[in-house]
């Protein structure tokens, strides 16, 4: 994982191949999941393997039902999703409000409807095991999606998709300065010499910092602190000559 970017909060969704397998009744299924703002982040097509089964099935192993779920499950390629929200914000387009989308983990398992295809129907009819599952087992039902945080990323890692990151928003305002960023920058914490005093000349001098950007570490090694420096010294002889052309200007019409 790349330290800069930001997690992307994900489900992982498996499609049996009962419904896999057909293709019409996919792409509807495809074109729900993007009415509903799903982004389709990775996807594989395969016939699932006995150890991946067993885990993501593991809760079911000592039920009787079990062999209606291992043998269905591997009769051809499953459809294997990681889901991410298309967008954090939803607007209304009518009265241009704005509302916030829940995780993809709560919203999946609600477009999934109950996991008894007829309890689903009277639920919400338009929910994917009741347009779509058959039967009580999962593998019946259709369709399988993260419980949790953690059963997502256990998921992830069963089929080996990588982390959904995004680089972070960046907002700068050159007028606006919090003391912490302040402070970082005049007190780097790798340094134990640090020129505060220089580099509060230059803070006021240049504006604010960026986080973002990294202007700590930026004027604090290598060639962009001897530029800073240079910078420095050059802005502060021309305050003296300017001082000191004053101070001439005032002593000239003073004799």
């Amino acid at each position: 994982m790349n330290s800069k970017l930001i997690p992307i909060a994900y489900t992982v969704a498996v499609i049996a191949p009962n419904i896999a397998l057909k293709a019409p009744v996919m792409k509807e299924i495809m074109q729900l999941l993007d009415d509903n703002d799903f982004e389709v982040f990775d996807r594989k097509d395969k016939t699932l393997k006995n150890e991946e089964i067993l885990n993501m099935f593991y809760k079911h192993q000592e039920e009787e039902y079990f062999k209606d779920i291992d043998l269905p499950m591997k009769s051809g390629d499953s459809i294997v999703l990681l889901l991410i929200n298309k967008t954090d914000v939803k607007i209304d387009p009518e009265t241009r409000e704005e509302t916030k989308l829940e995780d993809p983990i709560t919203r999946f398992k609600k477009l999934l409807g109950k996991l008894d295809p007829e309890e689903a129907k009277a639920e919400d009819e338009n929910s994917l095991r009741a347009k779509y599952g058959v039967s009580l087992i999962p593998q019946g039902a259709g369709f399988w999606g993260s419980d949790n945080a953690r059963a997502a990323n256990k998921e992830r890692d069963i089929f080996k998709f990588r982390i959904p990151e995004k680089v972070p928003e960046f907002k700068y305002d050159r007028f606006k300065v919090t003391l912490e960023d302040l402070f970082k920058f005049i007190y780097p914490p790798n340094l134990e010499h640090s020129d505060s005093t220089g580099r509060l000349d230059l803070f006021a001098l240049y504006g604010p910092t960026v986080n973002h950007h990294s202007v700590d570490s930026c004027f604090s090694s290598g060639h962009s602190l001897a530029v800073a420096k240079a910078r420095l010294r050059e802005s502060i002889a021309e305050e003296e000559s300017e001082e000191q052309k004053k101070m001439g200007q005032t002593t000239s019409s003073m004799a």
